[in-house]
């Protein structure tokens, strides 16, 4: 079951529910997933609380970052193949440059996480 954490530096208001769920439809459909078995969580950090070196974020769009965590994560060919898929369905659905879109995957939860107080094994 993949949780994608969404992080957006913004000042303005946070998207709609159903901009959130159109995310986490595109990527069950990527990774061929019944309804229910993909988490979008979305929160917005405001500009004040984020700073990059050498810049003024008015220069600049502002980044958003996109953790992905995976019971078990596929081999790196796998998730190059991925990029693209996630990077578009982010940048399409938040209208942000996808060049600012930055992926994050965790290493394996399996071992890490539990599930309504069950643990996931390894």
């Amino acid at each position: 079951m993949p949780i994608i954490q969404i992080q957006q530096i913004s000042d303005s208001a946070p998207p709609n529910h159903q901009v959130i769920k159109d995310i986490a439809d595109q990527l069950a459909n990527l990774w061929q997933l019944p309804k229910g078995k993909v988490w979008v969580s979305y929160q917005t950090i405001p500009v004040e609380q984020y700073a990059e070196c050498g810049t003024e974020l008015a220069e600049t769009p502002r980044p958003i970052f996109v953790q992905v965590i995976r019971s078990k994560t596929p081999e790196e060919s796998t998730l190059a193949k991925e990029v693209p898929t996630i990077t578009d369905a982010v940048a399409q659905a938040l209208q942000h440059p996808r060049e600012r879109v930055h992926i994050l995957f965790d290493s394996s939860a399996a071992g890490r996480i539990a599930f309504g107080g069950k643990f996931v094994a390894s």
